[in-house]
C-alpha cells in the first residue's frame, strides 16, 4: 500500500478529519474527495444472527447530515481467527452515499434498508473486525494485514471469544465488543451508544434507523425455585425454539438458591441444583439449571450458593445470566453439600432420541446417573471436541450389516439408536481447534495416553458403569445438530472398564498359507505439504512431513509383520509407477532382515490418486503368469471413474504347489455422489448401484480366468464399501450365474468363520464389514479360518501416526497435543480399517514323484508332476506329457558329486527348482545341455533343449553364474 500522511488512529477531531480530506492526497489507487463533508463512523455491526446468518450487516452513519457520498472508501473485513488477522472481504463503496437520514447499510439481501449486498454468512462470528478506510479495493486484496493507514473507523467484535490483542493493536482499538454481552447474540447487534458514550451496546438490530436508547432499569429480582424457572410442558412456551420447552419466567430477574453440581470454566459457567427438600416433586420439571458467568467468580462443586440474574434461553438450554445487569453470586455454605440433592437414576432407552430437545427436558441441567452400562461406541470427535458417544448396553451395528436394505426398517433403526445414545463430553466446545498440550479430558484424571487400558486409554467396546454427570443440551460436534450430552463432575469422574482388550496378534487361522487384506489409509510417499502433486496430477492425501511418513510406515510395517501373511492385498496406496509400494516393501524387508517380500509391479492403475496393490513373500509363494486389470475398458459396468480398477494375480504356494488367484478391489465409497447415484434412504448409502454393477462385472470377469491360470480357485479381497447385506455383496455371493446355491457361488469368509459379530470398520458409532475376503466354493473348501484383527476400528485416532507439529496442509485437529504419550511404533491405529487374515491349505496342483538316495529311474505321469530326486550317483528322470517340475533340494551339497539326466525336457512347460544352488557353468551339445552346479559340482544333463535361455528355473532371480 502506498504511503499516506493521514492520522494513524480513528479518533481525530472533525476539524482534523475535514482538513485531511481537503489535502486531496492519493492512497494507492483511490483518489480522496476534495470537498469537505461530515465524518463517517461504523454505527452498528450484526455478525451473528439466527440460523445460517442471513441477517448480517454493517451500518455506516454520517452523523445525520444525510446524502454523504462514500466515494473513495472501502469497507474491509478482518478475520481474527487467522494467525495474521488478515482481510477476507473488501467492499468498494464508490458510487454509494448515505440516505437522507445519514445511514448506509451493507448487508445480506434480506436485511431491511440494505444498500449494498454481500453474501449470507459473510461475516466471521469469532473475534474479528470491520474497518472503514479511505482507499481503493485494490489496496486491500484478500490476505492484507490490518493497518491504521487510511483508517476512518474500526470495530473489533466477538461472540463470547477472548480478546484478540494483536487485532486490537493493529487497528488502534482498545475494546473488543461482545455481541452476546446480554446473552442474545442471535437477536442482538453491536450498536454505537446514541447517548455519545462511544461504547457499543448489545441491542435489537436497527439497520438504516437510529440505534435504541439504553434499556430501562431492570425489575427487582424475586426469589424462586429452579423448578419454577424450568417449568413443565403445561407451563413452558415454545415460541422461541419450536418444540423446545422455553422457561415460563423468560426475561425475568430472579434469585435462586441451590447446590453447585459442576463447574466448567471453558463453558464460562456452572450448574446449580435444587436441594431435595425444596424439590416440587414433579417428574416433568427439572431441578437443575446452568448459570452463565463469564469472567466472574466460579464457585466450587458442593457449595451452596445464591445466584441473582436473568432467566434466558441459549439455543434451547435454559440458563441464568447477566442480561439485565443485576448478576450476583453469593456463597451460603462453602462445604460439600452434594448430599443435599437427589440424583435420578434413569434407563436411557426410556426416553426419546438424543437429538430431540424434548427427550430429556425434565432432567435439563440436573445431575443424573444411568442404570445400565454405557458402552464406548464412537470416539472420532475426542480430539476435536472432547466428546465420546456412548450407547446403552452394547455397541450397535450398521443397519445393512444385519438387515437387507429397507427404508422403513432403516428409519426405525436410527430411531432406536437415538434413544440409546448419549454424548459424554468435557467442558470444551471448541470445534476443530488444535487440542491444548496434554488437555485431553478422557479418561480421567490424567487424560488420554499410552499405558494401562481403562486408566490411560480406552477402546471401542469398553464400558462405563454408573455413569453420572450433569445433563446439558448443546451443539453436537461434526454432525451439525444440537444434542443431549453428559458432562462429568469432579465428585463423580468417569471410570472406563476394559471390556475389549487389545490383541497382540490376529486370531490363529491355521493353514500352511495366509492371505491378508489391508486398507492402509492413504499411504503416500508424496508428502501432503502443499509443494507438489502425485503422478496422476492430484493432491496427496497421506503424511504431511517426512517424520509423519516414517511413523506411518513403522505402524503399517508392524501390522504386516504380525499378520505374517504370504499374500496381502493393499488398498489406498499412492497411484504411482510403484514408488510407494516399493517403499513399503523395502521397509517391511528391513524390519524382517530379509528380502522375502516383493510386489506385483503394475505401474499406474486408473486415474484416481490411490490404487490397489499386491505384495507377497517370494520365499513362500510365486506369481504365476501375468497380472490382469478390470476397468471400464474391460467391462463398461465397472465404472473406474468411481471404483478403483481391480487387480488380479495368480499365486503358487511353493511348498505345496497349490495355486489360487487373488483379486484386490476398492469400490466407490458411500460419501460423495457419482453419476447421480444418490442414497435411497434404505441404509445402503450413496452409489449403491455403482458398486453393485462393479461387483457383477467382477465375478463375471473372474469366471473368464483373466490371468490364464487354468485354476478354479478365486479369492476376492478388499474394501468393497458395502455392508454384508447390501446388493454388491449379494451379487458377488451369487457368482457369475446370478443365482444363489450353485457351484460358482462365493462365500463371505469373515461371516462364515466369525458369524454376525464380525466387523472391520466403525462409522458414526456403528460397526460393520466394509473389508472382505470372499472365496468361491472351490477355494472355500480349502480355507482353514478367517479373522479381522481389531487394531484400528476400536482405537481412538489420537494414537495414529500424526505428530504434535501442525504442518502445512494439515487440519488443526490432526495435530496431536504434546504432554501425553500418544504415539507408539506399534500396529494400533495404523489405519482406520482392520486388516483381515485368511488361512489356506491349498490342494496340490502337482502329482508327487519322490526318489530315494540311490541310483534309480523316476517316471512322471501324464499330468503335472513334481519329481524330486534324493541323491544317488546317477538318476534317470523322465517327465510326463504335462508341465513338470524337477527338484534338486537334498543332493546339491551332500559331500559327493552326483549326476541327474532329464530325458525330454519340454521348454516353456517344464521348470527346475535348484533348491538355492548356483550354476557354475553351462555347456551345450547340439540339442542337449550340461549344467554344472556349485557346491559338490553336481551335473544336470538335459535332453531336448540346447539353450540355457529355454530353461525355466523356479528360483530364477537367485541364479549366480560363476
Amino acid at each position: 500500500m502506498s504511503s499516506s500522511t493521514e492520522s494513524p488512529t480513528p479518533s481525530a477531531t472533525e476539524e482534523d478529519d475535514a482538513a485531511r480530506i481537503g489535502l486531496g492526497q492519493r492512497l494507492g489507487s483511490a483518489q480522496l474527495v476534495t470537498a469537505p463533508y461530515p465524518p463517517l463512523v461504523i454505527n452498528e455491526v450484526d455478525a451473528d444472527t439466527a440460523g445460517t446468518d442471513t441477517q448480517e450487516f454493517v451500518e455506516i452513519f454520517d452523523g445525520g447530515a444525510g446524502n454523504t457520498p462514500l466515494d473513495g472508501h472501502v469497507l474491509v473485513f478482518f478475520n481474527g481467527g487467522n494467525a495474521d488477522n488478515a482481510s477476507y472481504e473488501t467492499i468498494d463503496l464508490t458510487g454509494y452515499s448515505t440516505n437522507a437520514e445519514g445511514y448506509f447499510v451493507i448487508g445480506n439481501a434480506g436485511v431491511p434498508n440494505v444498500g449494498r449486498v454481500f453474501a449470507s454468512n459473510g461475516l466471521q462470528n469469532e473475534a474479528a473486525a470491520v474497518a472503514l478506510y479511505r482507499a481503493g479495493a485494490a489496496d486491500f486484496g484478500n490476505g492484507t494485514a490490518p493497518t491504521t493507514q487510511g483508517l476512518v473507523d474500526a470495530v473489533v467484535y466477538d461472540t463470547n471469544d477472548g480478546d484478540d490483542a494483536d487485532l486490537l493493536a493493529a487497528l488502534g482499538q482498545s475494546v473488543q465488543w461482545n455481541e452476546d454481552q446480554n446473552g442474545d447474540k442471535d437477536g442482538h447487534s453491536n450498536a454505537r451508544d446514541p447517548g455519545g458514550s462511544g461504547e457499543f451496546l448489545a441491542q435489537a438490530p436497527t439497520p438504516g434507523a437510529p440505534n435504541d436508547a439504553p434499556p430501562p432499569a431492570p425489575a427487582t429480582p424475586r426469589q424462586v425455585y429452579i423448578s419454577e424457572i424450568q417449568g413443565t410442558p403445561k407451563t413452558q412456551t415454545t415460541a422461541s425454539f419450536g418444540d423446545a420447552g422455553t422457561s415460563p419466567l423468560l426475561g425475568q430477574n430472579v434469585t435462586i438458591q441451590g447446590v453447585v453440581t459442576a463447574t466448567f470454566p471453558d463453558l464460562k459457567g456452572f450448574f446449580v441444583q435444587e436441594e431435595a427438600s425444596d424439590s416440587d416433586g414433579d417428574d416433568q420439571s427439572s431441578e437443575g439449571i446452568f448459570v452463565y458467568a463469564p469472567g466472574g467468580f466460579t464457585p466450587r462443586e458442593g457449595y451452596r450458593v445464591s445466584v441473582t440474574g436473568t432467566v434466558d434461553e441459549n439455543f434451547g438450554m435454559t440458563q441464568i445470566d447477566d442480561d439485565n445487569g443485576l448478576f450476583s453470586i453469593e456463597v451460603i455454605d462453602d462445604g460439600d453439600n452434594l448430599d443435599l440433592i437427589d440424583v435420578p437414576v434413569i434407563d436411557r432407552s426410556d426416553y426419546g432420541g438424543n437429538e430431540e430437545i424434548t427427550a430429556l427436558e425434565q432432567f435439563e441441567g440436573m445431575k443424573i446417573a444411568f442404570a445400565q452400562e454405557m458402552v464406548v461406541s464412537e470416539y472420532f470427535e475426542l480430539a476435536r471436541y472432547g466428546q465420546v458417544t456412548l450407547y446403552e448396553s452394547e455397541r450397535p451395528y450398521q443397519y445393512t450389516q444385519l438387515n437387507e436394505p429397507d427404508v422403513a426398517g432403516y428409519e426405525a433403526h436410527l430411531d432406536a439408536l437415538a434413544s440409546k445414545r448419549i454424548i459424554l463430553d468435557d467442558g470444551n466446545n471448541f470445534q476443530n481447534a488444535a487440542t491444548p498440550d496434554g488437555a485431553i479430558f478422557h479418561p480421567q484424571p490424567d487424560g488420554f495416553g499410552t499405558g494401562t487400558q481403562g486408566v490411560n486409554f480406552f477402546r471401542g467396546g469398553d464400558v462405563i458403569e454408573d455413569l453420572t454427570g450433569v445433563l446439558h443440551w448443546s451443539w453436537a460436534g461434526s454432525r451439525g445438530t444440537d444434542a443431549w450430552r453428559l458432562r462429568p463432575t469432579e465428585a463423580d469422574p468417569v471410570e472406563f472398564t476394559p471390556s475389549n482388550l487389545r490383541s497382540d496378534a490376529p486370531e490363529d487361522v491355521g493353514g500352511s498359507l495366509k492371505v491378508g487384506s489391508f486398507n492402509v489409509l492413504n499411504y503416500f510417499t508424496t508428502l501432503d505439504d502443499g509443494t507438489g502433486q502425485t503422478t496422476t496430477g492430484q493432491n496427496p492425501r497421506g503424511a504431511h512431513s517426512a517424520a509423519e511418513l516414517q511413523r506411518q510406515t513403522d505402524k503399517i510395517v508392524e501390522a504386516l509383520v504380525t499378520m505374517d501373511a504370504q499374500v496381502v492385498g493393499l488398498l489406498e496406496i499412492e497411484n504411482d509407477e510403484g514408488a510407494a509400494t516399493a517403499a513399503l516393501v523395502e521397509a517391511l524387508n528391513a524390519r524382517l532382515g530379509t528380502d522375502s517380500y516383493a510386489y506385483v509391479d503394475t505401474g499406474i492403475i486408473g486415474t484416481d490418486a490411490i490404487k490397489v496393490a499386491l505384495i507377497y513373500d517370494q520365499a513362500q509363494v510365486r506369481p504365476v503368469g501375468d497380472f490382469a486389470i478390470l476397468d471400464g475398458s474391460v467391462d463398461p459396468r465397472f465404472l473406474d471413474g468411481a471404483n478403483r480398477p481391480a487387480l488380479a494375480q495368480t499365486f503358487e504356494e511353493i511348498g505345496t504347489t497349490g495355486t489360487f488367484t487373488a483379486a484386490v478391489n476398492h469400490l466407490k465409497s458411500k460419501g460423495s455422489v457419482a453419476n447421480g447415484d444418490v442414497a435411497a434412504g434404505d441404509g445402503a448409502g450413496n452409489n449403491d448401484q455403482i458398486r453393485t454393477d462393479a461387483a457383477e462385472a467382477l465375478v463375471d470377469w473372474l469366471a473368464t480366468d483373466p490371468t490364464g491360470s487354468g485354476d478354479a480357485d478365486y479369492m476376492i479381497l478388499g474394501d468393497l464399501n458395502a455392508y454384508a447385506k447390501e446388493d454388491p455383496i449379494d451379487a458377488i455371493i451369487e457368482g457369475a450365474d446370478d443365482s444363489i446355491g450353485t457351484e460358482d457361488d462365493y462365500v463371505d469368509l469373515l461371516a462364515a468363520h466369525q458369524g454376525e459379530a464380525a466387523y472391520s470398520y466403525l462409522f458414526d458409532g456403528q460397526l460393520g464389514t466394509l473389508d472382505y475376503a470372499l472365496a468361491n466354493k472351490s477355494l472355500a473348501s480349502q480355507v482353514t479360518g478367517a479373522t479381522a484383527w481389531h487394531i484400528n476400528a476400536d482405537e481412538v485416532p489420537l494414537v495414529d501416526y500424526n505428530d504434535d507439529i501442525l504442518d502445512a496442509e494439515e487440519r488443526s485437529f490432526e495435530e496431536e497435543p504434546s504432554g501425553n504419550d500418544l504415539y507408539e511404533a506399534n500396529a494400533f491405529r495404523a489405519s482406520d480399517h482392520d486388516p483381515l487374515v485368511v488361512g489356506l491349505d491349498l490342494a496340490p496342483s502337482f502329482n508327487f514323484v519322490a526318489g530315494h538316495d540311490r541310483f534309480e529311474f523316476l517316471y512322471g505321469t501324464s499330468g503335472r508332476d513334481l519329481i524330486e530326486s534324493k541323491g544317488g550317483w546317477l538318476d534317470i528322470v523322465i517327465g510326463g506329457g504335462d508341465a513338470d517340475r524337477f527338484v534338486f533340494g537334498d543332493e546339491t551339497a551332500n559331500g559327493r558329486r552326483e549326476r541327474e539326466v532329464i530325458l525330454g525336457y519340454e521348454a516353456g512347460l517344464d521348470e527346475i527348482d535348484l533348491g538355492g544352488a548356483s550354476i557354475r557353468k553351462v555347456r551345450g551339445f547340439g540339442n542337449n545341455l550340461q549344467i554344472e552346479l556349485d557346491g559338490d559340482r553336481d551335473m544336470i544333463f538335459l535332453t531336448g533343449v540346447g539353450d540355457i535361455d529355454d530353461v525355466t528355473f523356479l528360483n530364477d532371480e537367485g541364479l549366480a553364474f560363476v
